[in-house]
């Protein structure tokens, strides 16, 4: 019988590379957690008291030694786990840009390795995390989506709107 997998809110970190390419992590193949041996976004469950953004600090710390300076809320994935009588797990997105030396200091602590990745590669990968696939995608045709650029509302106010008022 496989292991019972229990999805909770998370944050993940959407890494650019001076470049403009994706810093992604292969995750372990292990039992137990989602997603084995795929390519997906670090980041990780976001613990009692924290915030996702406070949470996505520690996981990067912990996953890849990694103190990150900025971070800028990119958008949030709701998954409706209803049927499991658990209702809605939130995956919060933020997008955290790397200099040359930081990429150089990684060290991966989970996971297999990193890579580094254009969009178009993210995109046409068959073992990607769906979300942070979905999440990628959002990024690539931001500037070409109608109504207001993310750069220029203001995400705090975003995040706390309930998906009633949306």
């Amino acid at each position: 019988m496989p292991t019972l997998l229990y999805p909770g809110d998370a944050t993940a970190a959407i890494i650019l590379t001076p470049q403009e390419k994706y810093l992604m992590q292969q995750r372990d193949d292990k039992e137990g957690i989602f997603f084995p041996g795929c390519w997906g976004n670090f980041g990780g469950a976001i613990e009692a008291g924290e915030t996702p953004e406070l949470a996505l600090r520690r996981e990067l710390d912990e996953e890849i030694g990694l103190r990150i300076g900025r971070c800028e809320f990119f958008c949030r994935l709701i998954l409706d786990f209803g049927y499991a009588g658990i209702g809605d797990v939130v995956r919060w997105f933020y997008i955290v840009p790397l200099e040359a030396d930081e990429i150089d200091r990684i060290v991966v602590r989970e996971g297999k390795r990193f890579g580094i990745f254009g969009s178009d590669e993210v995109l046409s990968m068959p073992n990607v995390v769906s979300y942070d696939a979905t999440a990628i995608w959002q990024h690539v045709i931001r500037k070409r989506i109608g109504g207001r650029y993310v750069g220029e509302r203001n995400a705090t106010a975003d995040r706390s709107r309930s998906i009633e008022d949306k």
